[in-house]
């Protein structure tokens, strides 16, 4: 195989953050020019919500390049949704990461979809703009672009597999295709969660669950988008 990747979160700083930082290294460039979060001013809050006490990956980059905010995780629930984003809308928040299994249901919540988030269906980001609009990003998909697959030579020639269905999934298919890779397939342990995506990308090659110990070793590039990884 080229690579086995497990893929959950991708955290990564934006621009706007780089003149926020007030000492240290500057961040190296696929950080700088990523989008994670709207940052209105130094030392607002941030927020993140997932089942899983385990996200540390935005704590651990503000700390390194010594930039002056609150990141805090909150556990939520899906009635908690509507709560967590009056509290964006209201400037409590500057802005909230989401996790799984919240990536497809915050939809329902927010105003706008924007960029990749509006191609997926699917959302890690959400923040106040300027006109005071809710608005969902994603960035899962630069970030899996940025930190892997830019450097496969050859992506045409390639094959990928994603392994797992689920809120990660739609970004991860998008990077592989916006990186070149034309023949992906995906296999999930529910058939009916691998026909729902093949839906919103019709390119893509469903492997039965059952094949996957046969099928695995005619693929360049795995990537596992389930919640093993995390």
């Amino acid at each position: 195989f080229s690579f086995v990747l497990f893929v959950t979160e991708i955290f990564l700083i934006p621009d706007f953050l780089i003149d926020k930082i007030t000492e240290g290294e500057t961040p190296p460039a696929p950080i700088t020019r990523a989008f994670l979060l709207k940052l209105l001013s130094i030392s607002l809050r941030y927020a993140a919500w997932s089942p899983y006490t385990s996200v540390f990956s935005p704590v651990t980059v503000l700390s390194k390049y010594k930039i002056d905010a609150d990141y805090s995780i909150i556990e939520a629930s899906d009635k908690d949704l509507p709560q967590i984003i009056e509290k964006v809308k209201q400037g409590y928040y500057s802005g909230i990461n989401v996790t799984l299994p919240f990536k497809q249901k915050i939809i329902n919540h927010i105003d706008k979809l924007v960029n990749d988030a509006e191609l997926t269906g699917s959302v890690n980001t959400v923040f106040l703009n300027n006109n005071n609009t809710v608005i969902g990003e994603n960035t899962d998909v630069y970030g899996l672009q940025a930190a892997y697959l830019k450097e496969i030579d050859n992506s045409s020639s390639k094959k990928a597999l994603v392994i797992g269905a689920g809120g990660v999934s739609p970004s991860v298919i998008s990077s592989i295709k916006k990186s070149g890779i034309k023949n992906i397939s995906i296999t999930n342990r529910t058939n009916e969660k691998c026909i729902f995506l093949k839906k919103k990308f019709n390119f893509l090659t469903i492997i039965p669950w059952i094949d996957l110990k046969s099928e695995i070793k005619n693929f360049d590039i795995i990537i596992n988008a389930t919640s093993l990884g995390l």
